[in-house]
């Protein structure tokens, strides 16, 4: 299959479908909290930026690349995605999960988008240094609660290429929680953990290959 070949009318109805998903499902999340305005309207701004700057760079379909990625992070967990590529600027989306874990299932959604805006490497036309801009959706579902956290994700880090094609995305800064649930799976006598913090640190470290269009 010749990547470079891929229909960008395709591609670009696959992505709007996932940010229109993305948007539907958090904002139904969000609905539940009538009174959580703040968690209403900073996704809402955060997916408008994501659409307003797919739509403005569909120009740019010379350079896309399609990107596969692995890797661990807080609060992405042990996570797969995939992202698309337009200049210097990457749209995606994943899941992730906590694996071989007992009577409990902790998972994670999120949707991000990444700035390259500094260094330069020799293996790639993408800028080396990025600043991300995401949102998560976290929880953890025990025997007795089900804890669900919804998060705003802001991180710079940098690219590590290894080849033409793949290489090493490391990245740190801070996760803003932007709503809070507990639902009871049924009553217990103990006592039970919760992270309820405003703001934590998060990362990524994430192998990535690309995917088609020019390096």
């Amino acid at each position: 299959m010749n990547y470079k070949q891929l229909d960008d009318g395709k591609i670009s109805v696959f992505i709007s479908l996932i940010i229109n998903k993305l948007h539907e499902y958090i904002t139904n999340y969000c609905r539940k909290k009538i009174e959580n305005m703040k968690c209403k309207r900073i996704v809402f701004y955060t997916l408008l930026l994501i659409v307003f700057l797919f739509k403005t760079n569909n120009q740019l379909f010379g350079q896309e690349k399609i990107n596969i990625k692995v890797g661990v992070g807080m609060p992405e967990l042990l996570n797969f995605g995939v992202s698309y590529q337009l200049n210097q600027i990457q749209i995606g989306a994943g899941v992730g999960f906590v694996p071989f874990v007992q009577d409990e299932k902790i998972n994670s959604f999120f949707g991000d988008i990444h700035f390259h805006f500094g260094g330069f490497s020799k293996l790639s036309n993408r800028r080396s240094w990025y600043g991300r801009v995401g949102v998560n959706y976290f929880q953890d579902d025990t025997e007795y609660i089900l804890y669900k956290y919804l998060y705003l994700n802001t991180q710079v880090g940098r690219d590590f290429n290894i080849t033409k094609r793949m290489g090493i995305a490391a990245g740190a800064g801070f996760m803003y929680r932007l709503n809070y649930e507990e639902v009871e799976n049924k009553p217990s006598s103990g006592w039970n953990i919760s992270i309820n913090y405003s703001a934590l640190p998060s990362f990524e470290v994430r192998l990535f290959y690309r995917i088609g269009g020019q390096l």
